[in-house]
């Protein structure tokens, strides 16, 4: 009964923080239209291993359409440089109001000696379903992401950048700008290990009002984004910091833990 009861208690809040501020949810589901994608590219052509060998490997994966379910490039190894990539698209919605596209286990590697640069680019188109209700005017939302690697000596770099679209539907249901995020591209140059955070700079800040329909049909939001990462040589890891919602629910989920050891 314990357990049947934290199980209870855990729904209820996770109901109430998705749903705090809003008496029905504007945002109700993430559509897979064709224009819709997630994309990832390691371009390996660029690195040249220590006997001036370049890298073979140009390897792409994508799927289309895309409903933000997760998607994943495996571990990648070019065969001349050693080099590797890998990486993850991921779409949510986290409450009423709340959307989300992280990269999560973003990793490439150039390996020490070789020269020119091992390149990682992820790509995504996703499109979110507004209900009768539509979207408030708010803040611009943004993933933030942690970037932590390490810098070979002799003149290595590690570099992450890109930028986000955000288009609503006109009077005629075509795509409208909306705003642009643009994470200007942090570099690091000095030898050694390497930590930071890169977030993004909204032109607009905000976005509008979106009604729930548009001539008939239901309205939508789109975020257009991409994504690029060089090393030369260096090692470099980049994940998405959690959403506030997301991190309430997982403590939730350790709070549930917690009570139930300490009933054993």
């Amino acid at each position: 009964m314990g357990t049947r009861r934290t199980t209870i208690w855990m729904g209820m809040i996770a109901a109430i923080l998705l749903t705090a501020g809003s008496a029905k949810a504007n945002l109700f589901g993430i559509n897979s239209p064709s224009s819709s994608y997630a994309l990832i590219n390691f371009d390996d052509t660029t690195s040249l291993n220590p006997s001036a060998v370049p890298g073979t490997t140009n390897y792409t994966t994508s799927t289309s359409p895309w409903n933000g379910s997760s998607f994943t490039m495996g571990t990648q190894i070019d065969p001349n440089t050693l080099d590797e990539a890998k990486g993850n698209l991921l779409g949510q919605i986290l409450g009423p109001t709340t959307y989300d596209v992280s990269l999560n286990s973003v990793r490439l590697i150039q390996t020490a000696g070789n020269s020119g640069y091992a390149h990682l680019n992820l790509r995504f188109n996703i499109e979110y379903q507004l209900d009768s209700g539509g979207l408030g005017s708010q803040a611009t939302i943004s993933p933030i992401f942690t970037v932590d690697g390490t810098v070979q000596t002799g003149g290595g770099f590690a570099q992450f950048g890109g930028t986000i679209d955000y288009y609503g539907m006109d009077s005629s249901y075509n795509p409208y700008l909306l705003d642009t995020v643009v994470y200007s591209p942090a570099i690091w140059t000095a030898p050694g290990p390497f930590n930071g955070t890169v977030s993004g700079v909204a032109i607009n800040g905000t976005t509008p009002i979106l009604p729930g329909t548009v001539g008939g049909n239901n309205s939508t939001l789109t975020l257009v984004g991409n994504f690029s990462f060089m090393v030369d040589p260096a090692t470099m890891n980049v994940a998405t910091v959690p959403e506030p919602a997301t991190v309430s629910l997982l403590a939730l989920g350790g709070l549930a833990v917690l009570r139930r050891r300490r009933r054993r």
